[in-house]
């Protein structure tokens, strides 16, 4: 069972509903301190980990530097 550890994270805003997008990567989005679901086209890199479930335009906290989950999709090599 994976485990999180100390981390370190910062808030910006959810520019969409992640409610079901808990431990999955984001990345920045169009407008300033907010962030969406990296989606792994040519976009941005991501940026952290999503360690909440938030509604579009509510507090997001992303971790980035630590030991934390990170949810993959079934079409990950």
């Amino acid at each position: 069972m994976a485990t999180i550890g100390s981390y370190l994270s910062w808030n910006a805003t959810a520019d969409a509903d992640l409610t079901a997008n808990q431990f999955f990567a984001v990345m920045a989005a169009s407008a300033a301190q907010k962030v969406q679901l990296a989606t792994g086209a040519c976009g941005p890199a991501p940026l952290g980990v999503l360690l909440n479930s938030p509604s579009a335009g509510q507090e997001a906290e992303v971790g980035f530097i630590g030991k934390l989950k990170l949810a993959c999709d079934g079409g990950t090599a």
